[in-house]
């Protein structure tokens, strides 16, 4: 994945800070923000009824 030198920085600042690997920061961002993005359908599926 191509990202600008500045996130890639904030990545690996990240990963450093964390103990893991670039690509784990990103996976688990990624797993994080769609399980926010799942909720928040579920969320909105519940109050149309």
């Amino acid at each position: 994945m191509d990202v600008p030198e500045e996130m890639a920085r904030g990545l690996d600042h990240a990963a450093a800070r964390m103990g893991v690997s670039r690509q784990a920061v990103i996976k688990a961002w990624l797993t994080e923000r769609l399980d926010q993005e799942a909720e928040l359908q579920a969320t909105r599926r519940r109050t149309t009824l």
